[in-house]
């Protein structure tokens, strides 16, 4: 998590975050995953259908009211690669005044 800018006369603050998930480690969920999903439905994984090439890596972008702690946007997104697909998924949330 790192402080990317301080705005003092807009009294605001943007706050990044990343991290990326061990390779190994999603490999080895996914694959337990599928097994047991395949397992429950009575059929087989194909073999080779699993690929080798994982990764998952998550960022965000969070804008702070300095003054009241209250976060005023944040967006996410999370980048999923698999063999050759690839997808990324977003989400933004912004706060409005009533």
């Amino acid at each position: 998590m790192d402080l990317k800018t301080f705005d003092k006369q807009a009294g605001q603050a943007m706050i990044t975050w990343s991290q990326t998930a061990d390779p190994t480690q999603v490999a080895r969920i996914l694959e337990s995953m599928i097994k047991e999903m395949s397992a429950r439905l009575g059929k087989k994984p194909v073999e080779g259908e699993f690929p080798k090439a994982m990764s998952m890596q998550d960022h965000a972008e969070i804008v702070v009211d300095v003054a009241t702690g209250w976060v005023k946007t944040l967006k996410h997104a999370r980048s999923v690669n698999f063999g050759t697909r690839a997808q990324v998924d977003t989400t933004s949330i912004i706060r409005t005044a009533k």
